[in-house]
């Protein structure tokens, strides 16, 4: 996720990015988990917000630079590269990988890494699109239900997922580009006249979404809200109308937790400004998004390989799996990992 400088932080994104880079390393973890209908349903009622939102966020402070983006290719091959040799030499030694085996791991991202490469082609279409419009956004939502149908934009290169959250990302630009206004949306919703209507409505969104997965007795692919996959001949109208679900609940989550973060949205609010431990450690997870989600990967992969299900007592999961997360950020987020995953991003240069 892109950086802010020192200087012009501002609270109400720091805490945003940290809310959701938190809910990105949960949701992984909780995906190492067998699922109970608990789970399962928490695991899908944050996948149906946070990687949107997380692009969104992305794009609000994008900027064309061919060199980030150029580096956000780079950084895809070294991690893809790190999974593709622990999967190798360690997960199955004895397969005997060939050169195209090995090709086909890189091709096919796994574990993440998809959001590199959608990320370098992001960054590259501000250089395309310079002001986005309203009449852009409506073409990516319908250029992303559209796209389903074509077979070949599917893992590959994770060309679906490219064009999935497309749209959530020049939403993010409209918003970035029209900030004053998206500002005022924010503040009037937390505390105008309407505002215990608009939090009460944020609030029941969410926890009406929890509800619904958490009772409905059918079977809800999980793959459903990753955006990875063309429409299946099999479930072809279940596939397409639940992209138009998974969309509006996507935007209507969305703005329920950009309406939840009670930090005032104050163009001079310098999140740096305080000494709270609580803001610090905001601050710490706001400003170390890009290593978390690179770093934290890597070592689920590990524990994943070596977890054994019977260490952990039935019903701990979802405890197990809290602390986990916690243990995570903290490691992920120290300062010469968020440092080095700074320089990687920035092109073998400090940031500015």
């Amino acid at each position: 996720m892109p950086m802010l400088s020192r200087t012009k932080r501002i609270s109400y994104y720091d805490t945003l990015k940290a809310l959701l880079i938190a809910l990105v390393v949960f949701g992984h973890t909780l995906g190492v988990f067998p699922f109970t209908s608990a789970l399962r349903a928490t695991y899908l009622l944050i996948y149906s917000f946070h990687m949107p939102l997380f692009i969104f966020v992305c794009g609000i402070f994008a900027k064309w630079k061919a060199k980030k983006s150029l580096s956000c290719l780079l950084v895809f091959l070294i991690f893809s590269a790190l999974q593709i040799l622990f999967k190798v030499f360690v997960v199955s030694p004895s397969q005997g990988y060939t050169f195209l085996d090995i090709l086909k791991l890189f091709v096919y991202p796994r574990w993440g890494a998809w959001f590199l490469l959608a990320y370098a082609a992001y960054i590259l279409s501000v250089w395309f699109i310079r002001k986005v419009t309203l009449w852009d956004i409506l073409a990516a939502f319908t250029l992303s239900l559209v796209i389903g149908f074509a077979p070949f934009v599917n893992v590959c290169l994770s060309l679906s997922r490219i064009f999935y959250f497309f749209p959530f990302f020049l939403l993010g630009r409209w918003c970035g580009q029209n900030r004053n206004r998206f500002h005022n949306f924010i503040r009037n919703a937390q505390s105008g006249k309407l505002a215990p209507l608009f939090l009460s409505l944020a609030g029941l969104m969410l926890f009406a979404t929890f509800l619904s997965l958490a009772l409905y007795k059918g079977d809800i692919p999980i793959s459903l809200f990753y955006g990875k996959y063309s429409y299946s001949k099999d479930f072809l109208d279940l596939c397409f109308g639940g992209r138009i679900i998974c969309f509006s609940l996507a935007l209507l989550n969305g703005i329920s937790i950009l309406i939840l973060i009670l930090i005032p949205m104050q163009p001079n609010n310098h999140s740096f400004s305080t000494n709270s431990f609580l803001a610090q450690g905001r601050n710490t997870l706001g400003a170390s998004t890009f290593s978390i989600y690179l770093f934290h990967i890597l070592f689920l992969m590990v524990f994943k390989y070596y977890y054994v299900p019977s260490t952990i007592p039935i019903g701990a999961d979802l405890a197990f799996a809290i602390l986990l997360t916690i243990l995570l950020l903290g490691a992920t987020s120290i300062p010469p990992l968020r440092k080095g995953a700074n320089f990687l991003l920035n092109g073998f240069s400090k940031a500015h």
